[in-house]
């Protein structure tokens, strides 16, 4: 379908009377309307999930906290009640005490929880991270990332594809991010530790001259079809509880992906584990006469 605008105006002059007029195709001024319609909706749609995602990640916590700040409240409106009207025994101050230390142990735990949600929520955003353009060996950032999580993934292998001649200009720290958080991913995700030995592949290589294919993938449990069709939405995860695991992980992920690196990030289900292609530019603002 194509869009047209007729303006037509009347004239008339030494006694000629007529009508005068324009016809201009407006088609892609209207597509491009539609356009960004269609973008104004999502990002409603976005902020509609994203916010209802934080009061539901903040709220639960809040609202346990709420009520067990009450119990408490009661508990010593009780025991100052006993003690006014001189009925308080000893018992009535353990009985007290034990109250406040569970109570205690429950606020603390919310607390923890809510300080965990909102450094997830920070993390997401990558304004804060200061990221710097440099030249890098690719391999060298991968050995460094991993060295730098030993500690976590103790008991696991870890095998790294990857040439030594892969030179990149990009944000090695965005890169070393989302290495931290695929390893994250296979250890409270995968399931790869329970029946078997946990392994860990990283393969990178370059794709065609100007991007780079990055494929981290595990030998846990894997997901469906129907899992990897949300994978990267925000609040989305595979395994719900009360310690952190809120699905802003790919998320994040795919925000670096996209924003910093100039890439693609894509989730094939091969039947055998879980598995995360990224493709990114190689060089991000290097000069054309670079040597990379």
């Amino acid at each position: 379908n194509r869009w047209i605008s007729i303006s037509m105006r009347h004239i008339h002059v030494n006694r000629i009377e007529g009508f005068e007029g324009a016809v201009q195709d407006i088609s892609a001024r209207k597509e491009s309307d539609k356009m960004r319609l269609e973008l104004d909706q999502e990002r409603l749609d976005f902020m509609e999930q994203f916010s209802l995602g934080v009061a539901k990640e903040i709220n639960s916590p809040l609202g346990s906290n709420v009520a067990t700040t009450a119990f408490i409240n009661e508990g010593v409106d009780d025991i100052i009640d006993k003690q006014n009207s001189e009925r308080i025994a000893l018992k009535d101050y353990s009985d007290f005490f034990n109250l406040t230390q569970k109570s205690l142990s429950i606020l603390s735990s919310n607390q923890k929880r809510i300080t965990r949600v909102v450094k997830r929520f920070r993390d997401v955003s990558v304004q804060h991270l200061g990221l710097v353009l440099s030249y890098f060996n690719l391999r060298d950032i991968i050995d460094e990332t991993i060295a730098s999580q030993r500690w976590r993934i103790a008991g696991w292998r870890v095998n790294v594809d990857c040439s030594k001649e892969i030179q990149m200009h990009s944000y090695k720290k965005a890169i070393s991010l989302i290495l931290v958080q695929l390893i994250e991913n296979a250890l409270l995700h995968s399931d790869a530790d329970k029946d078997q030995d946990p392994v860990i592949w990283v393969r990178a290589e370059l794709d065609g001259q100007d991007n780079v294919q990055i494929v981290f993938s595990d030998n846990g449990q894997g997901i469906s079809q129907d899992q990897a069709k949300n994978l990267g939405q925000p609040f989305f995860t595979t395994k719900q509880g009360s310690d952190g695991h809120i699905g802003l992980g790919l998320y994040m992920i795919y925000n670096l992906t996209s924003r910093m690196l100039d890439g693609r990030l894509q989730f094939p289900v091969t039947g055998n584990g879980f598995c995360v292609k990224l493709v990114v530019t190689r060089k991000i603002g290097a000069p054309d006469n670079s040597s990379i």
